[in-house]
């Protein structure tokens, strides 16, 4: 009986030559090899590599992978290198910024949303808290909401792995949300795991309601900038969230950013909030 077996590999010590992991490339240079038994998926995380085979290799197969690993070069292939630099030019190098002014409600829970005429580069936000805002809660993400693909199987209360069409698995990265909506309902999980090859996606926390893949049930992407947070008291200091991760943050023409301000005190209050870009 054959025993799926992990082959766990690091991007620092055993791919070599430093120019990280290709996974598509990868999966492609194993297959190509001499290797006999089949490969069923590649997972990163960090900095490890798990190359997962249908069962256990021989040794002169371990030894094939190996030489495989060390002679990998992971640089984007000429294609993805130059759909980023067409993406880069979608955006000039104006720049602009705004300061905006949120009024909450009463108690609970308040919703914006900021979209852009044209396509954008958000560089980096920020935020002033003051005493009013005192242990309210913060939570900033952008929602894409064009359909990715569908799921390819029926998706049951508490099911984390999901199965997704091959256009999905590869817009998907470790960190997104899973944002799975059938016309009636709607629910989102983080992505955990990528496992392009069986066209997968695996979630933190298991939906807590069934989607069908005959409906169909679309696949949307949600990338959070700020997860639900806690203000402080700083006395009106702004501050910035996104300056590492913003630059290069290409947003689509009408794209929605979401904020969502939770009044957790008595009475409204105002938020003052700020978005840096370059269009």
């Amino acid at each position: 009986m054959a025993t799926p077996t992990k082959y766990a590999k690091s991007i620092a010590t055993d791919f070599t030559k430093g120019n990280g992991v290709n996974t598509d490339l990868l999966k492609t240079e194993i297959d190509k090899s001499a290797i006999i038994t089949g490969l069923q998926k590649i997972i990163t995380h960090g900095d490890n590599v798990d190359i997962w085979f249908k069962d256990v290799l021989s040794g002169g197969d371990v030894t094939t992978l190996d030489g495989i690993v060390i002679n990998h070069d992971g640089t984007p292939t000429d294609q993805e290198q130059n759909v980023f630099i067409i993406q880069d030019r979608k955006t000039g190098k104006g720049y602009n910024s705004k300061m905006f002014k949120l009024t909450s409600e009463t108690s609970g829970k308040k919703t914006v949303t900021h979209s852009f005429a044209v396509p954008v580069s958000i560089m980096k936000g920020g935020f002033v808290s003051a005493a009013a805002n005192k242990d309210d809660e913060l939570e900033v993400f952008l929602d894409r909401n064009t359909v990715i693909g569908e799921i390819t199987q029926d998706v049951a209360v508490n099911d984390k792995i999901i199965g997704v069409e091959q256009v999905v698995v590869d817009a998907f990265r470790v960190g997104y949300m899973l944002k799975l909506d059938d016309g009636t309902n709607s629910e989102k999980q983080t992505v955990v795991e990528v496992d392009k090859i069986n066209k997968k996606l695996t979630v933190d926390v298991g939906y807590s309601q069934a989607f069908a893949s005959a409906t169909p049930t679309n696949c949307k992407i949600q990338i959070r900038f700020m997860e639900e947070s806690v203000l402080p008291d700083l006395a009106g200091t702004k501050i910035e969230f996104g300056a590492e991760a913003f630059p290069g943050q290409y947003i689509e023409a009408g794209t929605p950013i979401t904020l969502i301000y939770d009044r957790k005190g008595s009475g409204a209050v105002d938020f003052y909030y700020w978005f840096g870009w370059l269009f």
